[in-house]
């Protein structure tokens, strides 16, 4: 996904889906490639040495949940004509899909206790950085970066916007509590009784931010988070779970 990552891979049940839980991988420099074939009803050119370096997870109420990445190739780039896969049928991700959960505890697999701050949830945004860059290596004459590296700090933050009743957002901020939260999104039935899903596990946050406004006449808070790491977790855990692609129709 970006690149820099753990990627532990389970079957559900006996199901034909497969849960993915991706960690970040500290140890990892050279960030690996992948290629993208891109059609723009005009040509089809393939891009080889593509890497991510970042992405970032979005929603709103009466949205949709929004994905976007950040690619960083070679330079490498010709021609293609391979056939045009088909889609996957996969379960679009909306609003009323997402719940969120604040305290609790993560024992490494799940997310127990804590309180529902679904209902109160405007909007949450989630942006992950490696801080790529391309390296040109001496000795190639291709032109192309031979190396996509990692920076040398990766970076993690957490916005949530909420509704608010009362002065508990503020008090957390004071108090500098630290929380786990927690973000399932669960879709349609991928299999059996397996669901698409994407959960984001924070393990350690602390508010950095709580800003009252008002919308519409609603007191809201607009709440920014320092992502912690956690001694025995890290600092931010994605858990997947869709049926197995051998390539993918974007």
């Amino acid at each position: 996904m970006c690149s820099s990552d753990l990627d532990t891979v389970t079957q559900v049940a006996t199901t034909s889906a497969y849960q993915h839980k991706i960690e970040v991988d500290k140890d990892v420099v050279e960030l690996p490639f992948r290629t993208m074939i891109e059609n723009d009803g005009y040509q089809q050119r393939r891009f080889t040495g593509v890497a991510c370096t970042g992405f970032s997870l979005s929603g709103e109420r009466g949205g949709f949940v929004e994905f976007e990445a950040d690619l960083l190739g070679s330079g490498s780039e010709s021609s293609d004509a391979t056939a045009k896969p088909a889609r996957v049928n996969e379960s679009y991700l909306t609003y009323q899909d997402v719940k969120l959960t604040r305290g609790g505890t993560f024992n490494g697999s799940e997310v127990t206790g804590g309180d529902d701050l679904s209902a109160p949830l405007k909007s949450f945004k989630v942006e992950f950085k490696n801080n790529g860059k391309g390296v040109h290596l001496f000795g190639d004459a291709s032109g192309n970066m031979g190396s996509i590296r990692r920076g040398q700090k990766y970076e993690v933050s957490l916005e949530l916007d909420f509704e608010i009743e009362d002065a508990s957002h503020r008090t957390a901020l004071l108090a500098g509590t630290e929380y786990v939260v927690s973000l399932p999104m669960v879709g349609a039935v991928a299999d059996g009784t397996a669901r698409y899903t994407v959960e984001l596990i924070f393990p350690r946050v602390v508010y950095r931010e709580a800003k009252k406004g008002v919308d519409d006449g609603t007191l809201t808070v607009a709440a920014k988070f320092a992502v912690l790491s956690h001694p025995t977790h890290g600092g931010f855990i994605v858990r997947v779970i869709n049926l197995f692609q051998n390539n993918y129709l974007g």
